[in-house]
Order: C-alpha cells, then structure tokens, then sequence
C-alpha cells in the first residue's frame, strides 16, 4: 500500500558535511517528532561527516529502533519505507518512494530526485538504516510561529516606520485617483454625448487633466519614496546582516562552502524587496480588490456574484500551482549555490587545476552542476507560466462575464453605456488588484525559502565572548590536563601538561594529524577541551572571555589581501605605524624584496600574491603577525616555504622578542632553539621533552 503513503519531507543540509544528519531530521519528521536540524546539529562539536555508528546513535537518541543492514538492490521494494541509503561511499540520502523500475529519492544536498534502478545501482553501496519508532517515540505536533513573519519583526527597520507610513499613505491617494478615472467615460456618454453639452465636455475633460496630473505627481513622489527606503533598507539589512556574519565563530566557515555562504546572504535581497515593496503592495492590493468589488456589486449584484466566483476558483489554482513552484525553486537555489561554489573554487586553485591538466574535467563538473540549476529552473519556469496562463484566463473570464451581464441589464433598463464603460473599468481594476495581490501571497510564501536560507546565518549566535584583558604582560602559561577530541573519535590530545614561564619559546612537534593544530585552537579559545584547562597568569580560558587580543596567529591557510604591501603588513590597521612596518618586514627579511618592487611599499598585491613568490609571501604573512605586537605569538610552519638559512635567521628574529611564543614546525634544528619541545602523540600523553632556563 506504499502509493498512498505520505511522502516523508525533503530537508535540505545546511553544512557541507551534515547529508546524514539531515537523513535522520528527514525520518523523524515523517514520524511526528517536528525535530529542526538546527538543534540536532548543535550537541556536536566539529563538522565531520558522521559514520554510520554516530548516525545511528543520534537517531536512538530519538527513541527511534535502528537496525542497519546489508541489501541487494532487487530487495529494496521489500524494505517499509522511508529509509536512509549509503550512496556514492561518502553520501547519504532517504529513499521515499521505490517500485520496480524507479527511485524517489530526498538528497540532502541536491533535492527530490526521481531516478532508475539500474542509475542507482551504479551509486548504492548496499548499506541501509532502517529506523522506526519505539513505544518511547515522542511526536510533536505543536503549531509553531510562523518563521517568516518571526524573522522580519526582529528586522531593524522601526526608524523607518515613518517613511513607510508616507509610502502608504501616497498609495492610497494614487488609488483614489485610480478609482475616480472610470467616471470620466460614465460623464462623458451619458451626460455630455446625450445633452450634446460642449462646454460640459471641456469641463469634464479639464477637470479630469487636473486629476491626472496630481496622480502622476503623487505616483512620482511614491516612487521617489520607494527608492530611497529600499536603499535604506537594503544598507540596514546588509549591514546588520555582514556583522552578525562577521561575528559568527570561525568553525562556522569552516564547515560551509563559500559559494553556499554568499548565496544565502544574496537571499537577503528577496527580503528587502518584500519590505520595502510588496508589504504597501498588498495593502494597497487589498484595498483596491475589497472597494472595486464593491463598486462592481453596487452597480450589478449579479456581475459581483459572478466575479466572487470566478475569485474563488482563480486563488485555488494559484495555491495548487504555488506547491510545486516552490518546491522546484528550493532546488534551483541550492543548486545556484553548488554552482557558484564550485566555480569560486575552481578559481582560487586555478593554478593547480593548470599544473594537473584538470581544467577538462574541472569544467566538466562545473557543466554538470549548471546543468541541474538550469533543470531546476526550468521545471520552476513551467509552474510560472502555468501560473500566468491562469491569470490571463481569469481576466478574460471575468471582462467576458461582467460584459455580457451588463449587456442584458442595459437591455433591461437597468444599466447606460456610461455606466457599462465604469463597470468594465471597475473590473479591470479588480482583476488586476487580485492578479497582483496574488503574486505578492506567492512572493510571501517564497519568502520561507528565503528566510531558511539567511536563518542559516543569523540562527547561529555569534561569538559573545568578552574580551580577556590583563592587567600585567604575560609571565605565565599552564596547561593543565588537557584533553581533546572530535565527536565519535578517539582523543587527539590527551593529558597534555605544560608550563611556560616568561618569554619562552615552545616548539610543536609530531606527525601530521597529531593534533598539533588543533592545540593553537584551544590555546586561541577557538574549540573548548574536554577536560583541562589553559591559564594564563594564573586566570583560565573560559567560554564567555576571548583571549584573540593577546594573540598574534599565523596559520598554513593565511593569504594576503588585494592592497598594497603596507596595507598587507598593518592588517587592518586605521592608523598604520611606518616604523614598526618597516621593523617588521626587516625582522622577516621581506624588506628588501619589497625595495625591489616596481612601487616598493606602495605596490598592489592581490589575494593570491602573484608578482611575489611563496616564500616572499610567507615572509610578508609573518612580517604582518610581527606588525600586531601581541603578548603571545602562535606560528602554524610559519617558515615551511623558506630556505634553511633565511628560516634560521628569521626563527633567530622571532625568539628574540620578549614574549611567549609556541611554534609548529617538522625541523628538529628549528626546534632545538626552543625552550620546550613538546611532541604529540595520539592517545599518549604529550611529554615535555626538554627545559630549560627562561629567557
């Protein structure tokens, strides 16, 4: 009886690496439990792909019986559906809906897919979950507040209040006059044509130039109007909406493609039209569809039953249509975003792509990905014409019935020409006003997708941390016990103990993966441990204190910024300091090659550096961490791309100053210059191999 089961909801994947937790947000909210994925996201601490284990123990922490098995493909139509299926040896996606020769799929990352069993055995690994609920199963069936109207009353926009109350007002005058028109042609036949009266005629006529020309005015004033607060607005918005970004914490990139990241802030367009536009719209709207259809009714009770009808019948297929429509323009708008992704990446590894002959398959995949968005859009496109021949089929209707029954009242008596050319207009008026208004509820209820995709954004809280400030340079640093790892993994870090004193130098050593990185990301507060802590002088990390001022970082993945060399080495600086640019660059042994630039100092870098070469950048990227003058320096192989001498002399520069500083490196010689060497090593605790005295 699977064809008249309901359908289990298609929930798209906010993180790149989140295609099974979204699979299990899919399952619960087909049984009843309305679960977000949001909060199911939120007790894991990194955004690594989950194993099959870690999805399952999410889904039994939902009181949901899980039981993963091995399947052919021929026994998927056995299998009580929906079910989670492991595809592509990296992906998982909820099989819907399976007969003989076909698949519906809910793909986390791409959308509904209907696919053939022989396509699909070319991705199916043969691993399902099967997941059902227990007798402890919690549904939720609470109607929750509408999201969208939720989301724009938390938009800053009450200062515009008044221009909005100006707006609406200038509209309501501009439909006055709208209103007032259609008697022109009613006095014009019945009046002046029947008393043969031209002085009325040129009286008529001038008044109704004079109505004319103030509504073209008042229009023009509204439209001024409509343009200065949607640029208002669109600086408001966009600006709250870059600093709440900015604010968010660096994990929350890190687990994001970046073209995902820009199109969600591009949604916040969609919303800035709605405000600024569509809310006098529908007022506007309204009012006009309410006061025609009661002038229509006041002229022919039978002409208002027959457009009410007719009205009724038009928002009907329009909301039938809408369905679909909404659904296909999910899909193209993540799909858009895969695209763009894929193409500022391709990009930024451009040169790499080059030195690898991939840019044929490069461009393959980025053709693959265009190719989806624009069959996503076309299928969106379809609905919308459906949608327009709807209207022109409603006007037709309704200008054909309002005449023909006019018609017959004029034979009855009951009507005159005049008055058939304003009720004609009346109804114009009114198929137009309902026609827009329409369009303005399908605008509204595109705007859930909109919201869902800038809540992404402004949903996640941004990093609330107080400044750490002391009152005294740093003189002590402890680790304490510290131990760290990534959900459903063994410890990275484990027992780790280390104490620094004064100005020491510490060096990070291990293999690749040991968790060396992750260490400069506890000291820097970014991820929290599991157990231990950090102090400094004497006062801990803790959640709510940001430790970033006393920090300079410099990390593998540091690029420069297009500016010039100085902009690069101030870093952001309002007030550049040109002595301690200048000490910088010589203590990273850059000066002189900045000399030799056409422009010196003043010569424009772009992000990717490319008139320096990888060690000239690098030096630039340390001589910028030496500008920041802070109390503690964190370097990540912060001379990999040198040469052993210019690497010796500036490590020599670096340990000179007088603050702590923990650097990573795979050089023994670098590490023998510190005054502690501490080597990583997975679930063993780290050892302070070497002492000494402080500098």
């Amino acid at each position: 009886m699977s064809f008249i089961r309901r359908s289990a909801p298609l929930i798209f994947q906010g993180e790149a690496n989140e295609c099974g937790l979204a699979c299990v947000c899919m399952i619960l909210n087909y049984f009843g439990n309305q679960a977000e994925l949001a909060s199911l996201r939120a007790p894991l601490s990194d955004g690594r792909p989950l194993s099959l284990e870690a999805i399952s123990n999410i889904a039994e922490s939902h009181h949901l019986a899980v039981r993963a098995l091995r399947c052919e493909l021929e026994d998927l139509t056995k299998l009580q559906l929906p079910v989670i299926a492991h595809v592509d040896f990296e992906h998982f996606v909820v099989i819907d809906r399976c007969s003989r020769g076909s698949l519906t799929l809910l793909d986390p990352a791409t959308g509904k897919l209907t696919t053939s069993m022989k396509t699909f055995s070319n991705r199916f690994t043969g691993i399902i979950i099967e997941a059902r609920p227990t007798p402890d199963f919690k549904k939720n069936h609470e109607i929750k507040p509408n999201r969208t109207i939720e989301f724009l009353a938390k938009l800053p926009i009450a200062h515009l209040s008044g221009s909005l109350a100006g707006l609406l007002l200038l509209s309501v005058v501009t439909q006055a006059f709208a209103l007032i028109t259609p008697f022109y042609l009613q006095v014009t036949v019945d009046e002046v044509l029947l008393s043969n009266n031209i002085d009325l005629a040129l009286v008529v006529t001038l008044s109704f130039v004079a109505v004319y020309i103030i509504s073209a005015i008042t229009q023009s004033l509204r439209g001024l109007l409509t343009i200065k607060i949607g640029a208002k607005l669109t600086y408001l918005l966009s600006a709250g909406l870059l600093r709440h970004t900015t604010n968010l914490p660096v994990q929350f990139f890190e687990r994001r493609n970046i073209g995902d990241i820009v199109s969600r802030f591009s949604s916040m367009r969609p919303l800035q039209d709605f405000i600024s536009e569509s809310i006098v719209g529908i007022c506007l709207d309204l009012l006009m569809v309410i006061t025609t259809f009661i002038m229509i009714s006041l002229y022919s009770l039978q002409a208002g039953l027959y457009v009410f009808s007719l009205c009724l019948v038009y928002l009907l297929v329009q909301y039938l249509l809408t369905l679909p429509y909404r659904a296909h323009l999910h899909e193209q708008l993540i799909a858009e975003a895969q695209v763009q992704s894929h193409f500022i990446e391709t990009i930024q590894t451009i040169d790499s792509i080059k030195r690898f002959e991939g840019t044929a398959r490069r461009r393959s995949a980025w053709l693959n990905h265009l190719v989806r968005s624009l069959n996503a859009h076309v299928r969106s496109r379809y609905w919308e014409l459906a949608a327009k021949i709807a209207s022109y089929l409603f006007l037709g209707l309704v200008l054909l019935g309002v005449v023909y029954i006019s018609v017959e009242r004029i034979e009855l008596g009951l009507l005159t020409i005049g008055m058939l050319y304003t009720l004609v207009t009346y109804s114009n008026h009114f198929t137009n006003a309902l026609v827009s208004l329409t369009h303005e509820w399908q605008a509204y209820l595109m705007l859930s997708l909109h919201v869902g995709r800038v809540s992404d954004i402004t949903d996640h809280h941004p990093d609330a941390r107080a400044p750490l400030s002391l009152h005294e340079p740093v003189n002590r640093i402890q680790v304490k016990d510290l131990d760290f790892g990534h959900t459903g993994s063994e410890l990275l870090i484990n027992d780790l103990n280390l104490r620094v004193q004064g100005s020491q130098k510490v060096a990070i050593v291990g293999a690749s993966g040991s968790g060396k990185s992750t260490l400069f990301s506890l000291l820097r507060g970014d991820v929290s441990a599991a157990k231990g802590q950090i102090l400094i002088n004497n006062r801990p990390l803790s959640s709510n204190l940001n430790p970033a001022s006393l920090y300079a970082s410099l990390q593998p993945n540091d690029v420069l910024l297009t500016g010039t060399v100085t902009d690069n080495i101030a870093f952001l600086d309002p007030t550049p300091d040109t002595n301690r640019i200048l000490a910088a660059a010589r203590a990273a042994l850059v000066h002189d090659d900045i000399l030799r630039l056409p422009m010196s100092y003043n010569e424009k870098l772009s992000e990717q550096g490319c008139l320096l070469s990888a060690g000239q950048r690098q030096r630039i990227l340390i001589a910028r961490t030496l500008y920041r003058g802070a109390e503690i320096l964190l370097l990540d192989e912060a001379t990999s791309h040198l040469d052993p001498a210019s690497e010796l002399e500036i490590m020599k520069n670096i340990l000179s100053l007088p603050v702590p500083c923990f650097f990573i490196t795979h050089r023994p010689d670098i590490a023998a210059l510190a005054d502690h060497i501490v080597e990583l090593k997975p679930l063993e605790p780290a050892r302070d191999d070497l002492t000494l005295a402080a500098r």
